[in-house]
């Protein structure tokens, strides 16, 4: 797993190595991606504070690549 922080995003690279899973089976993806998030905040210290959007690229050669981007609060749809 690579972790790159540009312009405000983060980006995650997960291997597809580490993925035991099809990336088309969206409701274990959104449970996987949850598992990243805490693993942010256990292992490397990454706090994610306020809301956020999250898309994933999904690859079956290279594996996931998560953007997690943090909205303003103008950005908040309520």
């Amino acid at each position: 797993m690579k972790i790159k922080y540009r312009n405000e995003d983060y980006y995650i690279y997960i291997s597809k190595e580490q993925i035991s899973f099809s990336l088309q089976d969206k409701e274990k993806l959104v449970d996987f991606i949850k598992k990243i998030i805490v693993r942010l905040k256990v292992f490397y210290n990454i706090y994610l504070q306020g809301f956020y959007k999250i898309y994933a690229y999904p690859n079956q050669n290279y594996g996931l690549i998560l953007r997690i981007i943090c909205l303003d609060a103008m950005d908040i749809d309520t």
